[in-house]
């Protein structure tokens, strides 16, 4: 069984010697990835001790190909 850790728990690891971050809902311990990786230092700096789950997931492409097409056919159906 996994451990539950609430908000305040790993808010409270937002040191650069014990960091812990939540995404998707999972708890890391990503002390060790601090010294070895630029932007981990910049994540660190700016999420460390927090979820940084809110993201925007996926590519916005997969919804801006798709309506470009579709406004594309109603102005050559409609207005061309």
């Amino acid at each position: 069984m996994s451990k539950l850790f609430t908000f305040e728990e790993v808010a409270q690891h937002n040191k650069r010697e014990d960091l812990w971050m939540i995404i998707d809902k999972k708890v890391y311990d990503i002390t060790a990835f601090v010294d070895e990786s630029a932007p981990v230092k910049v994540v660190s700096a700016n999420a460390g001790g927090g979820d940084s789950s809110d993201h925007p997931q996926g590519n916005p492409l997969r919804i801006i190909i798709p309506l470009v097409f579709i406004l594309g056919y109603i102005y050559y159906r409609f207005y061309a």
